[in-house]
């Protein structure tokens, strides 16, 4: 072994051990180096983008839970009549819906200074990216409305909301179903922001007095996911999968491997013996370009 040398190495825990240890599997040439940091940095480029949107998927699911928790809470109160769970029920779901609005906001703030930064102010990159925002803006009234939504929180708290419940019991099989509704407030809405915009306000007054949160909600999550699937599987989901296609064969691994075992470790001698320095492989990450599949998957 020479001065130093840095290897790729495979670490694993012996029964009844607790250091890992640290089987070798060959030396790094400077070039097998430097391509797997050019691989691994598009690869991290990928999952940190990608990191945004999960964020938007964890604050829409966090909405949702609170409407399921509530609702079991609900089936559980044995009076028809009984104080159901709702003292906090209208805040908290307030809130949910500004986590979520502003989760949106990073991710496609983040998505346009990403693709300046990259592609540049005149860029086609750029100019097809403001053109699929334009068209979920024109076509779906979800993602007009929930767009100005933001401002509307932003300058004048939270949106104003009323909620229905039914409860029936079938006396058949003794079960219990109960249904939740949460509507936007139109009035309350149009009275209390004058920034809606001529087609946002035009479109509020087609609404119902009170129309169901819920489907507005989902249409307008579909909304941003297309937005984000569709950028980036133009341009940039070929470079992720050749970056895991080399990490892959990089450590020799079947193609759905994401375990992170393996590590490239620079060795070196010592006068009191051998420093170790590693830094370990992100096969997990790989887990995020299956992920991105399974979004597209869920929108077309």
């Amino acid at each position: 072994m020479s001065e130093s040398t840095i290897i790729l190495a495979k670490e694993s825990i012996s029964e009844g051990i607790e250091a890992k240890k640290i089987n070798e599997i060959r030396t790094l040439s400077d070039d097998e180096l430097e391509t797997y940091d050019k691989k691994t940095n598009i690869l991290m480029e990928f999952v940190n983008d990608f990191s945004l949107v999960e964020y938007v998927k964890l604050n829409y699911e966090s909405l949702m839970e609170l409407l399921s928790e509530t609702i079991i809470k609900a089936a559980k109160e044995p009076s028809f009549i009984g104080s159901y769970p709702f003292k906090t029920f209208p805040s908290l779901f307030n809130s949910r819906i500004l986590n979520y609005l502003m989760s949106v906001k990073t991710l496609l703030e983040h998505m346009e200074t990403s693709i300046n930064r990259r592609y540049g102010e005149e860029s086609t990159e750029l100019l097809e990216f403001k053109s699929l925002t334009a068209n979920e803006f024109d076509s779906k009234f979800s993602y007009r409305f929930m767009y100005k939504l933001r401002n509307f929180v932003q300058h004048c708290g939270m949106p104003p909301l009323s909620h229905t419940i039914s409860k029936s019991l079938d006396e058949v099989s003794n079960t219990v179903s109960v249904e939740l509704i949460v509507y936007f407030i139109r009035d309350k809405l149009i009275q209390g922001f004058s920034k809606w915009g001529a087609q946002v306000k035009a479109d509020l007054k087609q609404m119902d007095e009170s129309f169901p949160t819920i489907p507005i909600i989902n249409e307008h999550i579909n909304s941003i996911f297309k937005i984000y699937v569709i950028f980036n599987e133009k341009y940039h989901i070929t470079k992720a999968l050749e970056a895991k296609e080399y990490i892959i064969d990089f450590i020799g691994e079947r193609e759905n491997y994401i375990d992170d075992e393996y590590i490239i470790a620079k060795i070196k001698k010592t006068e009191t013996g051998l420093s170790i320095n590693k830094k370990t492989i992100p096969t997990s990450a790989l887990q995020k370009i299956s992920d991105f599949y399974i979004i597209k998957e869920h929108l077309f």
